[in-house]
């Protein structure tokens, strides 16, 4: 009998070894947590972060439908929910209880209480019902931007934000949950406290576009507003936002509202941005002179010279010419002097060896930018000010490139009695941008033209380029072009070309809030609006761009040279006139009523003028042909 209960203990001691082992081999291997992140409605919480607060490096987010599969790593006590507006959720590891689990998430107070301005009225985003984005100036007001669509880059979701030039002053392309159409605009409408930018310019011809003479720079966008002086900027994201703005918000909205005066003491704020833009640099560790020279020498020896020789007796055989080694070689162009002279071949081989040209150095620079803004703010409880006035310098990084903007604004608000409000405000701007042109693109210019080439004659005049426009047509790639006497040199085209751009803007607001009986407001807004644009386009009788300009008849002459000026004006006037009664109505602390009826005139008048006139002299701005 002992002997049986003796082997019972030592049975149940190794069933227990066989449990515990079990057990910790499963704790090794981690336990698998799975369930659905919702919020208090009920709705599935889509990119609900989850993560062990023990084992910060392992985590996984919820997918469509709220949903969610986690293997929680040995060693977890604890599991942590987190969602962008909501408050984080701690969930502890219980076990028995790790399958289809529930996590309710609540929305911040502050996120739901943020203020949406739709610009007819103010709501909150727990009481909207379209998809909006709001971007507060505590997010921007420390960044050194100058313009307005780039304080949006990257902060709001199914926003995308691009440049479409390096030109400084030019607007982003801005796209609102992707493009909408093929062939017409995906701009958004703007609307800058409550009224609509109506800044569409009379489109112009294909003949006038061709000549490159029209520079919308400052025609599209708000760059004239500057950044230091907006409060928020709100995103209507979807269909709700055509419901106001009707076919114009078919690509979204965004509602700037700029600041206002508060109640108190006079505040003075001043501050001040400095940037550096670093040229472009010619990382790829490419061919000097002395390299490419000889390379060029190479494969000459190697796959043209026997050819050239058969060539001079037969005018069937074809040879490739590489660089200015083979122009050189086949006594081409310029180098006929040099034809059947090996001896004076090579010294001006050699000759060019010295030169070794870094374009990227004398076709960009470094960019040095500086912003200021000075603001003036107070009043009483019957009445506030604002006053501020910015000016924005910035350099482009290629040479000769540079933007300027100047700013006023000014806010007035007053209160009578207590069932008035009239605000009053203007802004204003002048813009002013200098672009050297040319018709070869200076970037890749820089990376593709041969470092031999000189920028500059021993006399300092411009040297001109041997290898730019001819080794296509000396390969068979094209027909022969007809240069100037001078040659080409790009130098030359960006110090003599340039366009010139200014623009000048402003808007005049007004309107007026009764209190009619609370919560019944009507509210009327009357505004007006003027830009007038000027570009100026002056390319010099001595550049490749005003050669390959002329008229027909001079097409295949080197001396009659003349250059041109081509000049677009454009004025446009917009006026708003509207008004709205407007009933908002909060029952129960939980059912909102609100109500907003109205109507709204508005009207444009845009106009555009544009002139090209041939053998310009920019000393007498007189022209003859």
């Amino acid at each position: 009998m002992n002997e049986l209960l003796s082997k019972f203990r030592k049975c149940g001691i190794a069933l227990t070894a066989v449990f515990l082992l079990t057990q910790m081999t499963a704790a090794a291997q981690g336990t698998l947590l799975t369930g659905k992140v919702t919020d208090t409605d009920g709705t599935p919480v889509i990119g609900a972060g989850i993560i062990s607060m023990q084992k910060k490096a392992s985590g996984t987010t919820s997918d469509l439908d709220g949903k969610f599969s986690f293997k929680v790593p040995a060693g977890t006590e604890s599991v942590l929910f987190s969602s962008v507006g909501m408050k984080d959720v701690v969930y502890k590891i219980v076990p028995g209880k790790t399958e289809n689990i529930t996590i309710v998430m609540e929305w911040e107070s502050t996120q739901l209480d943020q203020v949406v301005v739709t610009g007819y009225a103010q709501t909150t985003v727990k009481r909207i019902t379209g998809s909006v984005a709001v971007i507060s100036s505590d997010k921007f007001e420390a960044k050194a931007i100058s313009s307005v669509d780039a304080l949006m880059q990257g902060e709001v979701a199914g926003v995308a934000v691009s440049a479409t030039s390096g030109q400084p002053g030019t607007q982003s392309r801005i796209r609102i949950r992707g493009a909408n159409n093929l062939s017409g605009t995906s701009q958004p409408l703007w609307v800058v406290d409550g009224v609509p930018m109506q800044s569409d310019s009379p489109s112009l011809s294909s003949e006038q576009l061709a000549t490159g003479g029209f520079d919308d720079i400052f025609v599209n966008g708000i760059g004239n507003i500057n950044p230091n002086d907006i409060e928020s900027i709100t995103i209507l994201k979807d269909a709700a936002a055509a419901a106001i703005y009707g076919s114009r918000a078919a690509n979204g909205v965004i509602v700037v509202t700029t600041k206002k005066g508060e109640a108190g003491k006079m505040r003075i704020n001043y501050n001040n941005t400095f940037t550096m833009s670093i040229k472009p640099q010619r990382t790829l560790n490419l061919m000097n002179s002395a390299e490419k020279l000889a390379w060029e020498d190479e494969l000459w020896n190697e796959f043209s010279a026997d050819k050239y020789e058969e060539s001079l007796t037969d005018n069937t055989i074809v040879y490739p010419v590489v660089g200015i080694v083979g122009q050189i070689r086949a006594g081409l162009g310029d180098f006929a002097k040099y034809k059947g002279d090996t001896a004076a071949q090579d010294a001006c081989i050699a000759s060019l060896r010295e030169n070794d040209t870094n374009w990227y150095n004398l076709l960009f620079r470094n960019a040095f930018s500086q912003g200021h803004h000075l603001s003036l703010s107070g009043g009483s409880e019957k009445n506030t000010y604002y006053v501020a006035l910015g000016v924005n310098d910035e350099d482009g990084m290629l040479i000769h490139n540079s933007y300027r903007r100047y700013n006023v604004n000014s806010k007035m608000t007053l209160k009578p009695v207590d069932w008035v409000r009239i605000d009053i405000g203007m802004e204003a701007a002048r813009q002013e941008s200098r672009m050297p042109y040319s018709s070869v693109d200076p970037f890749r210019y820089a990376y593709f033209s041969n470092p031999y080439e000189k920028a500059y004659n021993e006399d300092g005049s411009y040297a001109a380029d041997n290898t730019w426009f001819t080794l296509g047509y000396y390969n068979g790639r094209g027909v022969e072009q007809v240069m100037p006497k001078n040659g080409f040199s790009l130098l030359r085209e960006l110090d003599s070309n340039y366009s010139s751009t200014k623009n000048t803007n402003g808007t005049f607001r007004a309107q007026v809030d009764f209190k009619i009986a609370e919560p019944l407001h009507f509210v009327g807004l009357a505004s007006y609006s003027f830009a007038n644009n000027s570009t100026d386009k002056i390319v010099d009788k001595d550049t490749y761009t005003a050669f390959r300009d002329r008229l027909g008849s001079d097409d295949r002459s080197q001396t009659n040279l003349y250059g041109s000026i081509s000049q677009n004006r454009t004025n446009r006037n917009s006026y708003v006139v509207r008004g709205h009664f407007a009933f908002n109505k909060t029952f129960l602390e939980r059912h909102t009523v609100n109500i907003l009826a109205g109507a709204e005139l508005r009207g444009s008048d845009a106009n555009t003028i544009f002139t090209k006139r041939y053998n310009y002299d920019p000393k007498t701005g007189t022209t003859s042909l």
